[in-house]
């Protein structure tokens, strides 16, 4: 079985893997992070971010096994078995959305302010995912040989000097997710859910250029990695959104529209 999204981890013989503890980690921190922003409600967005949780992990073993549905066919008591390894990370981005769609029905809450909400959320648990997988020897770079180059450990259990890919996916993911939490104001409307657009999309870019780099066996599709058309789709998915769902904003317009007549009037006026 193809071991190859950057939600993945290898076949251990103990019930919790290293893998299982670092991405618990990192749900608590979300979790707490959530609550900590949350202005009101902070019982119900921990639910809620619980539920998101679950309905990713739901959906990245249901990735991973349709994807190598070949052999579950004639290991089906397998397919529950998440702690054997087998993660997508596009099966747990959809699981997520369509758990957080859910939620947000079934509380008749707005979704895209339900997803600012959770936005940290998804920013540890990318992050701790990332760690994960260094831990146990996944979604690993090239050998580089340079004062920046760390020890990773490969699928095959080989120890060696590689770029620090994973580590640069959990940076970025934290620093692109801040940013999309913190960024106020600008040209574009304020609406609910435009933190959480640019949040997913920018990870969806780092991930889509990270996995340019890996060097990990992984299925390809159309040449590229199958997590690499899956990162492309979803940056593009989230561009589209953005620019539909938030506009320029009308006074911003008006303000760019009536200060070139306004500087054309003071280079008229003649010196004294």
């Amino acid at each position: 079985m193809w071991y190859y999204s950057l939600v993945s981890a290898q076949n251990l013989p103990q019930t919790l893997s290293l893998f299982s503890l670092i991405t618990t980690a990192g749900a608590i921190l979300g979790l707490t992070l959530t609550a900590w922003r949350s202005p009101e409600r902070k019982i119900f967005h921990i639910n809620a971010g619980i539920g998101v949780t679950l309905g990713a992990l739901v959906g990245a073993r249901a990735g991973f096994v349709l994807r190598n549905w070949e052999y579950f066919q004639s290991h089906a008591p397998e397919i529950p078995q998440v702690w054997l390894g087998g993660l997508t990370w596009p099966g747990a981005f959809l699981g997520g959305i369509l758990t957080l769609g859910l939620v947000s029905l079934a509380a008749k809450q707005p979704p895209g302010k339900l997803a600012d909400t959770l936005l940290p959320l998804l920013g540890a648990l990318t992050a701790s995912i990332w760690l994960a997988c260094w831990a146990e020897g996944v979604a690993y770079g090239p050998p580089a040989e340079g004062w920046w180059s760390v020890p990773v450990r490969n699928q095959f259990g080989e120890v060696g000097e590689r770029w620090p890919l994973q580590a640069v996916g959990a940076t970025l993911s934290v620093l692109t997710v801040a940013g999309a939490k913190t960024l106020r104001g600008g040209r574009w409307s304020p609406a609910p859910g435009r933190s959480a657009i640019l949040g997913v999309g920018g990870i969806s870019l780092v991930n889509l250029v990270l996995s340019l780099l890996r060097v990990d066996p992984s299925p390809y599709l159309w040449g590229l990695r199958w997590e690499s058309v899956f990162a492309l789709a979803s940056t593009v998915a989230s561009g589209v959104a953005f620019f539909t769902l938030f506009p320029l904003r009308e006074d911003t317009e008006e303000a760019e529209e009536t200060k070139e007549p306004e500087a054309a009037e003071e280079t008229d006026v003649p010196n004294n």
